[in-house]
């Protein structure tokens, strides 16, 4: 992870964990329901992996289908 941050989420709510740092701190993220939407606690565009960059593309194709809609 690129995790240059002090801040932690200390209760997600109704959001569902999906990711964790080794120490157990959430990293990530998302709605339980079909929402588009992604939180992360991390700098994916500062990261060239194809799981960072496909954060974007799937936020690019969810606000496509959304105006297509």
């Amino acid at each position: 992870m690129n995790t240059i941050h002090h801040h932690e989420i200390a209760d997600p709510g109704e959001l569902e964990v999906t990711a964790t740092a080794p120490g157990g701190v959430i990293e990530a993220v998302e709605p339980r329901s079909e929402w588009p939407c992604v939180g992360v606690q991390w700098h994916p565009e500062k990261m060239h992996e194809p799981e960072q960059t496909g954060l974007f593309k799937q936020l690019v194709e969810a606000s496509r289908s959304r105006v297509a809609a």
